[in-house]
């Protein structure tokens, strides 16, 4: 029989966080690890959130994890949103496979008893199977309200079978000139391409890595995913998981000094590209191109499944992808007392999205700010800046 438990406390999880980390793995949601969302809790979590990991067990073992933060707006409006929201991509509720909806009902349960009640549950830039806007719908009196906001393309490489070097003789000659020139002139000015292991200084790596990533926003508004706390976040991450491989954060170095600094997360088979920079004096050398080239030839080499790389349709990451896996940010309302609040909340954003494209830039521009005042994102939709 499946039992239900929400969490409030970090400390409280004990032994359920292995559970946790291995349902993660298990299917293939490097950003769900409980190592990285409770570093985000920890460090980047909004001032006064409250922490509600529900928790689904079968005989001990844990077969579902939905781990929720809740916000609390001026109006009293209940936000349930996923750890690690804005900062991260396919971060969602995890089931073990072929128990989604099994797993899924005992979520609607807790959410039904949880305090606060939710009158929002945000699911953002979650993967389009398991459907989970659908699975959590609540079936209580009055039902679900369910609005889909917005659906960005998320391009993946399918590893597969085959090697590496047969994947790359199947690209365009045309790449295959340019990444083999651009590393040929690299490696002739002394380049050196690394992975960060457990024995470097990780505090400084990021460091770099996030100066060059700031160096490519700087001039376009600055970064909305290095914001403060980011840094603490990650080196508490990066600690946990890069003994196992699973924090992977590459580098090009020219007599010492960093040019180009990527951070993949890995699980289960699963490799996610997050965030990245390089520096703009080295771009007619592709520097950052040559670092996923090489974390897809090291998925090659592990037998891994899948690279992700992320929201967005940037040209770059067709280079690479050949399929698209689409992300959806959904609004699920519990029809009720708070219903008509709950609606109102995302008014704004419903009619932002009606008008784009045609209504006035100026009007556009202010319907943009009426929503990130309301709901205290940077953004229309507080999805992450991608790279």
């Amino acid at each position: 029989m499946l039992q239900g438990l929400v969490v409030d406390d970090e400390g409280q999880l004990g032994e359920r966080r292995e559970g946790w980390d291995a349902l993660a793995q298990r299917t293939g949601h490097p950003f769900c690890a409980p190592a990285w969302m409770l570093a985000w809790w920890r460090h980047v979590a909004p001032s006064g959130a409250l922490l509600r990991i529900l928790v689904v067990s079968d005989g001990g073992d844990a077969v579902g994890v939905a781990p929720f933060f809740v916000q609390r707006g001026a109006t009293g409006l209940t936000r349930y949103r996923v750890l690690g929201a804005a900062k991260s991509f396919r971060v969602a509720p995890l089931a073990a496979p072929g128990r989604e909806r099994d797993v899924a009902r005992v979520f609607r349960s807790l959410l039904s008893q949880a305090r606060p009640r939710p009158d929002l549950v945000e699911l953002e830039g979650v993967a389009t199977d398991p459907p989970w806007a659908d699975l959590l719908a609540l079936r209580d009196s009055g039902g679900t309200w369910s609005y889909r906001d917005v659906v960005r393309p998320a391009p993946v490489l399918i590893v597969g079978g085959g090697t590496f070097d047969e994947w790359l003789a199947a690209k365009s000659r045309n790449f295959r000139q340019q990444m083999g020139r651009a590393r040929r002139r690299l490696e002739g000015e002394g380049a050196a391409f690394r992975s960060i292991g457990p024995g470097d200084d990780l505090a400084e790596e990021l460091r770099r890595f996030a100066e060059l990533h700031q160096g490519r926003w700087a001039g376009r508004g600055g970064s909305s995913v290095l914001t403060p706390g980011m840094d603490r976040m990650l080196l508490d991450a990066g600690t946990e998981l890069i003994g196992a491989g699973r924090f992977r954060l590459r580098t090009i170095e020219v007599e010492g000094r960093t040019i180009s600094s990527h951070l993949f997360l890995s699980a289960g088979g699963e490799v996610s590209y997050w965030l990245g920079g390089f520096d703009e004096r080295w771009s007619k050398d592709y520097p950052a191109m040559l670092v996923l080239l090489a974390e897809v030839e090291r998925a090659f080499a592990s037998g891994e499944r899948r690279v992700d790389f992320g929201g967005g349709a940037q040209g770059y990451k067709y280079r690479f992808a050949e399929v698209d896996e689409p992300l959806e940010w959904w609004y699920l309302a519990r029809r009720g007392s708070r219903y008509a609040a709950a609606r109102l909340a995302i008014a704004p954003r419903q009619i932002y999205r009606a008008m784009a494209g045609r209504a006035p830039e100026p009007l556009v521009r202010r319907l943009k700010a009426v929503w990130a005042g309301a709901s205290g994102r940077r953004g229309p939709g507080g999805e992450p800046a991608g790279s």
